[in-house]
C-alpha cells in the first residue's frame, strides 16, 4: 500500500498498515482477486521418495509452488499424504529442510516456505480445505497483509472491527476472535 499524506500509518512490530484510507472511486489501482486454495496433487509416490534426495527435492518444490506461501507442517502434511507414510522420520525431515534450503527458487521465512518467482501474494479463500490444516497459525502474515489491504483498498473495509469481519469472510473463517487476536498486531 503506498502512503498518502492524508492516510495514517500505524506501526507495530516492523509492520505497516494503511487505516483510514480514502477511496478514491478513480483510482485503478488493482485489487487483486480472491482465489480458491488449491492443494497440490500429484501423482501417488512410494515411501521411498522421503529418503531419495533429489526426488524429494523436484516434489518439494512443486508443492511449494502450487501453495506458496505454505507452512512448513502443511508441507510435511502434503509429503506424508502423497507418499503414504504416517509419520516423517528425523533423517527425512532433514532432507526436506535441505532439499528447500538448496532450491534457488524457494526461500524459508520463519516456518513459511515462499516461492520468489511470486510476484504477489494472494489471499487464498480456505472453505474447501480440512480442519487439520485450516489454521490461523498456517497463514503466513504477508498473506494476512494481503488480506487487510484488500479489504481496505476494495472498500468494504474501514475500521478494525470491519477488517476483521471481511477478512474472516475471505479466509472462510467463521470465529472471528481468533482472527483478532492474529491480526491485531498489524494496527
Amino acid at each position: 500500500a503506498e502512503k498518502d499524506e492524508k492516510d495514517e500509518i500505524l506501526v507495530s512490530k516492523g509492520k505497516d498498515i494503511v487505516v483510514n484510507r480514502k477511496i478514491n472511486k478513480e483510482a485503478t489501482k488493482e485489487i487483486l482477486p480472491l482465489v480458491p486454495y488449491k492443494p497440490y496433487s500429484g501423482q501417488k509416490r512410494r515411501a521411498q521418495i522421503l529418503d531419495e534426495e533429489e526426488n524429494l527435492k523436484i516434489l518439494v518444490e512443486k508443492i511449494c509452488i502450487a501453495e506458496s506461501p505454505l507452512h512448513i507442517a502443511i508441507l510435511k502434511k502434503r509429503l506424508m499424504s502423497i507418499t503414504g507414510v504416517n509419520k516423517i522420520k528425523d533423517e527425512q525431515n532433514i532432507l526436506i529442510l535441505k532439499s528447500i534450503k538448496n532450491n534457488d527458487r524457494l526461500e524459508m521465512k520463519d516456518d513459511f516456505i515462499f516461492d520468489k518467482k511470486q510476484e504477489k501474494i494472494f489471499v487464498r479463500n480456505r472453505e474447501l480445505l480440512d480442519k487439520g490444516i485450516k489454521k490461523l497459525e498456517y497463514i503466513a502474515d504477508e498473506e494476512l497483509r494481503s488480506c487487510i489491504v484488500r479489504a481496505l483498498d476494495s472498500g468494504e473495509a474501514s475500521t478494525l472491527n470491519e477488517v476483521i469481519k471481511v477478512s474472516s469472510e475471505y479466509l472462510s473463517f467463521s470465529k472471528t476472535p481468533k482472527l483478532y487476536k492474529s491480526t491485531k498486531f498489524f494496527f
